[in-house]
């Protein structure tokens, strides 16, 4: 996104920045920018005139959107920018940081893709087992990772075993593999989650609480249902049960 990424211009007026989807009034992107506030209004007139520039040149600016299925209220109209719909509760400069460049990686991983449910919560699989891949760096575990215990849903553990060799490959790949392997994003995101684990671990000393709050960036960045995360933390605690069970045979 040129409007993030540019080192000219608006950009040196964004001092962080946090992309998440959201799916209230039709499916949507919250965007959140932080500058001062000496700036704060140059900075909302230049967005405003990017994006509706941007807009103007898309091919699906003629498409409507439709009152879905069990829907209470109209969704958005197709390519414009509402504000100050939400409010982007105050963090530490830890977290901004860390949300800045997860947004980044989120839109690197996308970019060009076709996005849909499949694609989000694979995603979303990638980047748990990537952390827990990073948890491993940062802590040099010699044994088992910290796994905990989920009770078995039969809907949700026959969604599993439908693409259980598939996510077994892929956390193998993962947990076994280097940044030589890895894809330019997976690659950043496991980098910045062993960063951001070791500065929270000197205030916090506790990897199950920061694994909480990764867990909890990532499913507020893809606006995961809760059976999506239920389903999600099943489908990382079995492959990661299965790849430890393969290396200690």
């Amino acid at each position: 996104m040129p409007y993030l990424s540019n080192d000219q211009g608006t950009n040196n007026f964004i001092i962080a920045f946090n992309v998440e989807f959201n799916y209230l009034s039709g499916s949507n992107i919250r965007l959140a920018l932080l500058t001062r506030n000496t700036q704060a209004y140059r900075l909302a007139k230049d967005t405003d005139s990017y994006f509706k520039n941007y807009f103007g040149l898309t091919e699906s600016s003629n498409k409507r959107n439709t009152l879905g299925p069990n829907r209470l209220f109209m969704p958005f109209p197709v390519n414009s920018i509402k504000y100050g719909l939400y409010n982007h509760l105050p963090t530490t400069q830890l977290d901004d940081f860390f949300k800045r460049e997860f947004s980044k990686i989120i839109l690197d991983a996308m970019f060009n893709e076709k996005i849909d449910n499949e694609l989000i919560l694979t995603l979303a699989f990638y980047l748990n087992v990537g952390f827990i891949k990073a948890l491993n760096l940062a802590q040099q575990f010699n044994g088992r990772l910290p796994l905990r215990a989920y009770p078995e849903v039969s809907c949700i553990k026959a969604k599993f075993l439908e693409s259980e060799i598939a996510l077994n490959e892929i956390t193998r790949e993962i947990m076994n593999g280097t940044h030589v392997t890895f894809p330019k994003w997976l690659m950043n995101w496991v980098d910045l989650c062993e960063d951001f684990i070791s500065k929270q671990l000197e205030q916090v000393n506790n990897f199950f609480e920061v694994q909480y709050k990764v867990e909890r960036f990532i499913n507020q960045s893809l606006s995961l249902t809760p059976e999506e995360v239920d389903l999600l933390r099943y489908i990382v605690e079995q492959s990661l049960r299965k790849y430890h069970d393969e290396k200690e045979i």
